[in-house]
């Protein structure tokens, strides 16, 4: 059955985020209420407080996605991203500094347009998401990219 919340919604769970992460969900969840005065969350009650959990989300707003996810769920939620996003300046010391994972993806390794897509390595990856997940944290992919 679907919950429709207003935006000071969040089951309260243990907490075990950083500060700076709990810093930002309160900034943007501020922010997202000027945007959304409702939101739809179906499934919630099939989350642990502690359990591992893997969240697989369809990824329409680049932005806005991965900020409605961090803000629902109280745990902090460790976001997998393209490993071209930490080459940004600011926003990549900032994804590092949550905990993000970078992902590289084999189109992205491209030389040019005429070769096959490089082998992306992953492993330092895997082995990320592997921790988070047997501490019993969550982590966020977007399949769709």
């Amino acid at each position: 059955m679907a919950q429709t919340d207003p935006l000071s919604w969040g089951v309260k769970r243990e907490q075990s985020s950083t500060l700076l992460y709990r810093t930002l969900r309160s900034v943007i969840r501020g922010a997202l209420r000027v945007f959304y005065r409702t939101v739809e969350v179906t499934g919630r009650e099939n989350l642990g407080t502690t359990r591992p959990t893997i969240l697989a989300s369809t990824h329409p707003n680049s932005i806005v996605d991965p900020l409605l996810l961090g803000i629902l769920e109280e745990r902090q939620v460790t976001f997998c991203a393209c490993d071209g996003l930490f080459k940004i300046p600011v926003f990549g010391s900032l994804l590092r500094s949550v905990g993000a994972i970078p992902i590289a993806r084999p189109e992205d390794k491209k030389e040019s347009a005429e070769t096959a897509p490089a082998k992306a390595d992953n492993s330092n990856a895997f082995a990320a998401a592997r921790s988070v997940l047997e501490q019993g944290g969550i982590i966020s992919i977007f399949p769709e990219g």
